[in-house]
């Protein structure tokens, strides 16, 4: 059976590891909540670039939407432009045969 002094002994040497591990569990938890931090960090930033991304997106999208835009503009030009011609030809065809 172990003296008196060598349980002390032993009780003092696990004690010193207990408190050892209690400062490096200490430590690790300091570590995640610095960790934490930073993550919510990164989310905030995060969602705010997806915001100015999706504002980009848009304006983009605008941007594509012109040409079509004009390109019916003047397609609807033309054509009126025609059925104009058309329809003065024909109005002036039937003013020459009345006038004849």
């Amino acid at each position: 059976m172990p003296s008196t002094d060598e349980r002390l002994t032993a009780l003092e040497t696990s004690e010193k590891a207990i408190y050892k591990e209690l400062d490096e569990i200490k430590q690790e938890q300091k570590d995640q909540r610095q960790l934490i931090v930073v993550v919510e960090q990164i989310a905030t930033k995060t969602n705010l670039i997806a915001d100015k991304v999706n504002k980009i997106d848009e304006r983009i999208t605008e941007v594509e939407k012109e040409p079509a835009r004009q390109f019916k503009k003047y397609k609807e030009t033309i054509i009126t432009s025609i059925i104009t011609l058309i329809i003065g030809a024909i109005v002036g065809g039937l003013i020459a045969l009345i006038l004849k």
